[in-house]
């Protein structure tokens, strides 16, 4: 089983290149999870500089995500419909979401933690 306590500096850094098929690059440390370990798939510390975008997407019907605002002002879209966020907001995508996607606002970036997990 994956350790309980995980330091920043064990995340993967990493940049993602046109994310769901979003504009630009985006950056995450990143920590994916073993499976069999736990119902948790993934944590992201995501940047998103202005400019890019993580793509309008879905997922498969079993697995849900939580986006965290942290830092910066953003355009949460989800199914059609777009919501301004902020630090301290939480996007939650079900199940039940057919899309979303995300994009800063302003000429600030946008930071957000995004938790994934298989439900």
């Amino acid at each position: 089983m994956d350790s309980m306590l995980i330091k920043k500096s064990q995340l993967d850094e990493k940049e993602i290149s046109n994310c769901h098929e979003g504009a630009g690059s985006v950056f995450a440390l990143e920590k994916i999870f073993n499976k069999q370990s736990t119902g948790f798939r993934f944590f992201h510390e995501t940047t998103i500089p202005p400019g890019s975008t993580i793509g309008i997407h879905g997922h498969e019907t079993n697995r849900e995500e939580l986006f965290i605002i942290q830092e910066g002002k953003g355009i949460y879209s989800e199914d059609g419909h777009e919501y301004q966020v902020g630090p301290g907001d939480i996007c939650f995508f079900s199940k039940e979401t057919d899309s979303h996607g995300i994009r800063p606002a302003g000429n600030q970036p946008l930071v957000m933690l995004v938790i994934g997990v298989n439900t």
